[in-house]
């Protein structure tokens, strides 16, 4: 099984096993991954609404601001990715991958990374 199933799998399991909201750990968990597979199908707009939500339920999840980054990014915002990347590098030091150096290029000073 390819690892988008895994993860589709994994999304409905937690859908249909647990009502949404009962649990804010598990919620933030089911809309971080439906956000991710949002983001790996382009629909950006839905997968920002997933990864906020995750973000609202979990303020300290790096890996999901820089996945909202990457969403912004890819719908023309780069202001916004600039601001979630620059977050995501704060919250754990998740300053990683190809957004990473995409992150120099695009935000330059004013997300605190400096070119070398």
């Amino acid at each position: 099984m390819g690892a988008n199933k895994k993860v589709l799998l994994f999304f409905c399991l937690c859908l249909f096993a647990h009502p949404l909201g009962a649990n804010p750990f598990l919620e933030a968990k089911v809309s971080f991954q439906k956000g991710k597979a949002l983001l790996r199908t382009h629909q950006y707009r839905k997968a920002i609404t997933a990864l906020t939500l995750a973000i609202e339920l979990k303020p300290d999840h790096a890996e999901a601001y820089h996945k909202r980054g990457t969403a912004h990014y890819s719908s023309n915002s780069s202001k916004e990715a600039c601001q979630d990347w620059k977050k995501a590098c704060e919250l754990s030091g998740y300053c990683m991958g190809w957004n990473f150096g995409l992150h120099k290029k695009v935000c330059g000073e004013e997300s605190g990374v400096k070119e070398e």
